[in-house]
């Protein structure tokens, strides 16, 4: 799990979903913004269309911000906020897939980080 300090309060994460910018990935939808802080901060959104069961939604969560929380590495110094949608996709894949599809989207944050 992040720490407290790496995650979204939840007024941030409504601004962010209404002014970021947004990508897709193959399991994933990420919601972007440059932030003034020294480091970044994550969020991720299981809404009940993707799992009924909040017990089932908490597990996804979980597996996601561990993932993160591996490949934090991949993005020193981008500072940004950034929120992870998961499509329905996800919940036929392994946890070695979604770390590897997060590896490539935390590489990638520098070069998305540029065009915005």
């Amino acid at each position: 799990m992040l720490p407290k300090s790496m995650r979204l309060k939840k007024s941030e994460v409504e601004f962010l979903l209404d002014k970021g910018l947004k990508q897709r990935s193959n399991f994933f939808s990420i919601i972007f913004r440059k932030n003034n802080k020294s480091s970044c901060r994550f969020c991720v959104v299981v809404g009940k269309k993707l799992q009924l069961k909040p017990a089932q939604r908490t597990t996804l969560r979980r597996k996601i911000y561990e993932a993160i929380r591996k490949n934090l590495n991949q993005i020193s110094n981008a500072n940004l906020d950034a929120a992870f949608i998961p499509y329905t996709q996800i919940n036929k894949v392994t946890p070695a897939e979604i770390e590897k599809e997060i590896t490539y989207i935390l590489t990638n944050f520098k070069k998305w980080a540029k065009t915005y």
